[in-house]
């Protein structure tokens, strides 16, 4: 009954609407224009349920026949490159609980919105845009396995302070070093490197900028890397 009440109410707004064009149809906007409105439905309740560092699924209210667009939006912290994705397929049940898989750049903050759609008369109206808070996407390498142990970084992302923890079978002393995506050496260990109380070792990195960064581990056998997030104060 929600649904029918809601179409009826879009249709009276089209009829007023195309009415008031014919008097006035400087204001009318083209076929095809899309414009937004009330008289489509608006989703809400507007959430993530899941993310990796490939894909966000996210879920709304919305209706079971409803036209969506599910829209993420990302900006690359080291080229400045913005992205753009669109959920290819999404699903509501009868209750109007939607969902959708929204493919994703690694390593981003994204931002992410539902809009309905619908057309009457040759127009596309939009529903209000519901909109959803900022998510930061996960590395997909989160620690290298080695030979002879593993690394592991954290917290991934870091606004300075990077703490690694490495099973090293080997008795050499590690040495540090940090790259950025343009394989530009922005970091060694030549007396920056502090070993914690408790295990692991402490990196300074507050110099650097906001971006994406390779740590490269040398135990004198063997080299590990390990991707890491930079995101400032």
């Amino acid at each position: 009954m929600r649904f029918k009440l809601k179409n009826m109410k879009a249709f009276f707004i089209f009829i007023i609407g195309t009415l008031f064009c014919g008097k006035a149809f400087s204001q009318c906007p083209e076929p095809g224009l899309k414009i937004q409105s009330a008289a489509c439905d608006s989703p809400s309740n507007l959430r993530v349920s899941s993310i990796t560092c490939h894909e966000l699924t996210v879920q709304w209210q919305g209706q079971q026949a409803g036209v969506y667009t599910i829209i993420a939006r990302s900006v690359d912290s080291v080229t400045g490159n913005s992205y753009e994705a669109q959920a290819s397929k999404y699903s509501c049940d009868a209750d109007g609980n939607c969902r959708a898989v929204i493919p994703v750049k690694e390593g981003t903050y994204v931002t992410y919105s539902v809009q309905g759609v619908c057309t009457f008369g040759g127009s596309t109206i939009n529903g209000y845009k519901c909109e959803g808070a900022k998510v930061y996407i996960p590395l997909c390498q989160q620690e290298q396995a080695t030979t002879s142990g593993k690394v592991r970084v954290y917290p991934n992302p870091s606004t300075g302070t990077l703490i690694v923890e490495y099973d090293n079978a080997s008795s050499a002393a590690l040495q540090f070093a940090v790259f950025d995506m343009a394989g530009r050496n922005v970091f060694s260990s030549r007396g920056d490197v502090i070993p914690r109380a408790n295990g692991g070792y402490r990196l300074d990195l507050h110099n650097l900028t906001t971006g994406t960064y390779l740590l490269f581990i040398d135990n004198g056998k063997e080299k590990s890397q390990v991707k890491f997030l930079l995101t400032g104060n």
